[in-house]
């Protein structure tokens, strides 16, 4: 994943977890090609969550959950 999410600690704050997340969607946009690809990491990044806890498993979350609602 990118730096701001590697180093998110379990107990960041809201405002670290945001940018982490901000980092996650910058990432997937930039490696989708094309709006399935887009859609198929936001998954990934659902399923993520689930093996993650604390801020890391919120970021990959609301990564997954904005980057759904934009190409809705």
């Amino acid at each position: 994943m990118g730096r701001i999410f590697d180093a998110l600690r379990p107990d960041a704050a809201e405002v670290e977890t945001e940018a982490a997340m901000a980092e996650l969607i910058a990432e997937a946009e930039a490696h989708a090609f094309c709006h399935q690809t887009l859609l198929m990491l936001a998954v990934n990044y659902r399923d993520d969550a689930k093996r993650e806890t604390g801020a890391r498993a919120r970021a990959l979350r609301w990564a997954a959950a904005a980057i759904r609602a934009q190409t809705a």
